[in-house]
């Protein structure tokens, strides 16, 4: 029984002893293959931070369970922080001027944010290194790339390093739970032999290992997102240029092409909004075509009838060959309302009155017409308190003097008014803003 515990004890002493030894962190370690990746976190799931190539030196903190090693970052690493919690103090000092604030593990395979060790508090001083717009998976924020943080490690594999000295090689190879140096060292050798009649790696360029998946799916969201912003702007420029030139059918086979390939459900179902907007506008310019060949047909019977009281020739050209100062050539605009379109800059326009021919009742007109009828009171419309009238009392236009014509003077009486006229929508006819009119003499 006594010979049980001596043995017992001398156990206890040993294992005590070794451990003892392997404990004896810090340690400098050495790289011994072609390629290393340092992780953000102990396993194969979090994603690299940087690449090591052979003889690179670390600094193992720790080992971990699964043959992880624990290593201080290593020259060129870096972690993210919002500029919104920094105040900086320099061109590359800032303070951190809230407490708990998240910082992120940074990675040179691409703008990876999801791994965080750290949450550093008021006051606490960091080193910027440059700043960046990154993708996060709660949208685009500015971030500020800093040198890691004290107290934010990064992980090696085991079988990829090997102590430096002998001393510290010792003490590493009597821990029973990590790859003693010399198996690695022989790993390593293994794994450059087959290699060697292969392209050796290019340690400059990372851009061929793999991000996270994480990382591959949230670019994939943030480049659909912006794709549709770029069909959405598409949308709105065409809404604001001449209801003529809209292609409405490429906008929505965008929308649709979009649509079909989306994998990130908010998406699609966005592009679910589009369609009914572009039902609205292909009825809305349906409505402006019938309206622009209306006031064409009109314009072209009100130029006939101005021409032959005046003695034109009915093509809008005087008779030296000159186009006359009647021409109603001119677009007519169509006012609009919506989420794209304007509601202002509206043009100068000739009349769409009945058929009815004028003429001043003294002498010729000093200016082209707008519009011509009838003066009459409206019933109640505080905007436009006068109308324009044929001689049969049908509404020709809404009427709404400036400072210096007063209407009141000229009720029943037959006028040509000077101005601008314009379709207004709200009242579903014509506006003439009057800035002057002429008693004339109406023919039916």
């Amino acid at each position: 029984m006594s010979r049980f515990l001596i043995l017992l004890a001398a156990t206890v002493f040993v294992t005590s002893a070794v451990n003892g030894q392997v404990r004896q962190f810090p340690y400098e370690a050495r790289v011994v293959v072609d390629e290393a990746y340092v992780r953000s976190g102990g396993g194969e799931a979090f994603y690299p931070t940087k690449v090591l190539a052979r003889d690179s030196k670390v600094t193992v903190r720790r080992h971990d369970p699964g043959g992880w090693y624990m290593i201080d970052p290593p020259e060129g690493s870096f972690s993210w922080i919002p500029s919104k919690y920094v105040q900086q103090t320099g061109a590359e000092k800032g303070d951190i001027i809230e407490s708990n604030v998240v910082v992120f593990v940074g990675s040179s395979f691409g703008d990876e944010t999801h791994v965080w060790q750290r949450k550093m508090m008021a006051g606490e001083k960091i080193v910027i290194l440059g700043q960046k717009e990154v993708d996060t998976l709660s949208g685009p924020k500015q971030m500020f790339k800093i040198t890691p943080p004290s107290r934010e490690f990064r992980w090696i594999p085991g079988t990829a390093v090997v102590p430096v000295g002998e001393d510290v090689r010792a003490q590493h190879d009597q821990n029973p739970y990590v790859v003693p140096s010399n198996v690695a060292e022989q790993m390593a050798q293994t794994q450059s032999e087959d290699t060697d009649n292969t392209a050796k790696p290019d340690l400059q360029n990372t851009s061929r290992f793999s991000p996270s998946q994480r990382l591959v799916k949230l670019k994939q969201i943030r480049d659909e997102q912006r794709e549709l912003q770029q069909v959405d702007q598409q949308f709105r420029n065409m809404i604001l240029s001449d209801p003529s030139q809209w292609n409405l059918d490429a906008i929505e086979q965008s929308y649709l092409e979009l649509q079909g390939k989306a994998t990130f459900k908010p998406v699609a179902g966005q592009i679910d909004l589009r369609y009914p907007a572009i039902s609205r506008y292909r009825q809305r310019k349906a409505e402006i075509e019938d309206l622009n060949r209306l006031t064409s047909a009109t314009e072209k019977r009100d130029s006939d009838l101005l021409a032959t009281q005046f003695g034109f020739p009915t093509n809008g050209m005087s008779s030296d060959g000159m186009q006359n100062s009647i021409s109603m050539d001119q677009p007519f605009p169509y006012e609009t309302s919506g989420q794209f379109l304007p509601d202002t800059n509206f043009m100068d326009v000739p009349p769409t009155s009945s058929n009815v021919a004028l003429a001043p009742t003294n002498s010729p007109s000093t200016g082209q017409y707008v519009g011509a009828g009838y003066v009459q009171r409206g019933a109640g419309d505080t905007e436009s308190p006068y109308l324009l009238t044929s001689p049969d009392g049908k509404l020709l236009a809404h009427l709404k003097p400036d400072s210096t014509v007063n209407l009141e003077q000229y009720v029943g009486r037959s006028v040509g008014l000077k101005g601008k006229r314009w379709f207004d929508g709200t009242v579903k006819s014509d506006r003439i803003d009057v800035t002057g009119l002429e008693e004339v003499r109406i023919r039916n």
